[in-house]
């Protein structure tokens, strides 16, 4: 689920409980606040509603990310474009990974 269709979705379940509660006048049901419909369709609203706020807090937080990360590449493609001395090259050294050291094994 994305942030427009959690937001959505609070949106219509909230909705839903004002015509739960309005008067019949206004089309709705003239439920009191106790009755457990309107408890049930509250606590839907509650929940939606979190999970619209924690999407779109992740997005804010991923947006920054994304971000952060966009502008340490452009500097490092920056100063691979022009940054280096002329003359130079940048050459790519390939060489067999490390192998982990020998340890004992110590028993208890």
């Amino acid at each position: 689920m994305d942030i427009s269709e959690a937001r959505a979705a609070a949106v219509n379940a909230s909705n839903r409980l004002k015509t739960l509660l309005a008067p019949a006048a206004l089309g709705g049901h003239h439920l009191r606040n106790d009755d457990r419909r309107t408890i049930e369709q509250q606590k839907l609203v509650d929940r939606l509603s979190d999970d619209a706020k924690r999407l779109a807090a992740l997005a804010d937080q991923r947006g920054e990310q994304w971000r952060l990360s966009g502008a340490a590449l452009q500097a490092v493609e920056s100063w691979l474009g022009m940054g280096r001395p002329s003359g130079t090259e940048l050459i790519e050294i390939v060489t067999e990974p490390p192998k982990p050291a020998r340890t004992k094994a110590f028993s208890i």
